[in-house]
């Protein structure tokens, strides 16, 4: 709908050049930290990111960094990965052992354990290094999208018809912005930047 796309342009509009420089870096970072991570504890990249995603929901991204350099450090020692305790829910730690004890390292095997809209996306914008026009739909980028400012609890849960929708809606704000700008933007830029700018703006709702 026109004026969720809208709502998109308008967050954009309203990020400063810090929220844009950070957002247009955001997937890229996230994927130096996945590879950073691969190295140290000899996985690939797209395992460490899948980890990465499997911890992420209602984690900050912090934690989810620590939570997931755990798990990979206590898997190194031939812990029990059960005895971890990231931040998150039970069922996505339990994604997180079976990618590491199996080492799991081919994008559909860890889609298809990763299961989830929003941690399959996730997982697509760090692996490919944000090369990709995916985007992933939080709670802040359904609001953005929607044009409201609410607490995370009081956003509604999206059906994969919602969340595909919002999705294209990024990309068509992508592509419109980008002419504005005379500049290709991909909707996972779009999708950070704006989410940057709208935690900056409503701070105290995080």
């Amino acid at each position: 709908m026109t004026q969720h796309i809208d709502s998109i342009i308008a967050m954009y509009f309203r990020s400063s050049k810090v929220d844009r420089v950070k957002g247009k870096g955001w997937y890229s970072n996230a994927y130096s930290i996945a590879c950073t991570l691969g190295k140290k504890y000899g996985v690939t990249s797209n395992t460490v990111s899948a980890v990465i995603s499997a911890l992420s929901p209602s984690n900050k991204w912090n934690r989810n960094v620590e939570d997931a350099e755990m798990m990979l450090r206590a898997n190194s020692y031939d812990l029990d990965l059960n005895e971890c305790k990231p931040s998150t829910y039970g069922n996505q730690k339990l994604k997180a052992i079976a990618i590491i004890e199996g080492n799991v390292s081919d994008d559909d095997s860890l889609k298809g354990i990763l299961n989830g809209q929003k941690t399959k996306s996730f997982y697509a914008n760090i692996s490919t290094n944000g090369k990709t026009d995916d985007c992933t739909i939080d709670g802040h980028s359904y609001n953005v999208w929607n044009g409201t400012v609410t607490n995370l609890n009081d956003v509604p849960g999206m059906t994969p018809k919602t969340y595909r929708m919002i999705q294209d809606d990024y990309r068509t704000a992508a592509k419109i912005i980008s002419e504005i700008e005379g500049e290709t933007l991909k909707a996972s830029e779009i999708q950070a930047i704006t989410w940057v700018a709208y935690r900056r703006i409503h701070k105290n709702l995080i």
